[in-house]
């Protein structure tokens, strides 16, 4: 499946600024997600409503970072999968059958992902793009073969 590297890039406040963890309501489809974001002032990034049941967070590790996006939808957002620099993966929220598999959406080199492009609006809003800043430079490099773009080999 071809890489998809966000056109979007914000500028970095703090060094700390990544998130830690990552929480989701789904059901059938994927309600809500929120990044729990590290800085001054620890904040929730929420995209989505409500619906469905809170599932099992996906909590990052020290020297780990969001590296990429995995998502199933069709009209709606099916499922979402998260992964981190050093290739681990969250597990599948929603339903990982439904909709159909887009190009996953991977931050550029040195980046990491601390946002989701949404449409507003609708149940269940599909994930149209990522939002990046600077990585942490303490952590881990990207180790996952699967995180090179599409064709590359390490």
């Amino acid at each position: 499946m071809p890489v998809h590297y966000s056109g979007r890039m914000c500028s970095r406040d703090e060094d700390t600024d990544t998130v830690f963890k990552v929480r989701v309501r789904a059901g059938d489809l994927v309600d809500q997600v929120e990044f729990h974001v590290t800085g001054e002032t620890p904040i929730v990034k929420t995209y989505g409503g409500n619906g469905g049941q809170q599932c099992a967070d996906f909590d990052l590790g020290p020297g780990e970072w969001l590296a990429a996006v995995l998502r199933r939808q069709g009209n709606s957002l099916d499922a979402v999968c998260f992964e981190t620099n050093t290739g681990r993966q969250s597990q599948w929220y929603g339903n990982q059958y439904g909709g159909r598999a887009l190009p996953r959406l991977v931050a550029p080199p040195g980046q990491t992902i601390v946002g989701l492009v949404r449409p507003s609006g609708g149940c269940c809003p599909g994930i149209r793009d990522i939002v990046c800043i600077e990585s942490p430079r303490t952590s881990a490099p990207w180790r996952g073969r699967h995180l090179l773009p599409y064709g590359t080999r390490e």
